[in-house]
């Protein structure tokens, strides 16, 4: 069973901002910059690559 807590996931908030988070879909932990909760990106793949490149970075402290 994978642990929600230990990926990261990407939702759409409007056509270019998408909100990055952990956790489950009823207990979601958002990534914050200092003033905002969500990145601009120009698409959903875009996104989903800085989701993709988090979880890398997860995984590797992890494994550590």
């Amino acid at each position: 069973m994978i642990d929600e807590y230990k990926t990261f996931k990407v939702e759409s908030s409007n056509e270019h901002n998408f909100n990055i988070y952990t956790g489950r879909d009823k207990d979601k932990h958002f990534i914050y910059t200092p003033y905002i909760s969500f990145f601009n990106f120009d698409n959903l793949k875009d996104a989903e690559k800085m989701c993709n490149s988090l979880n890398k970075i997860a995984d590797k402290y992890h494994n550590e």
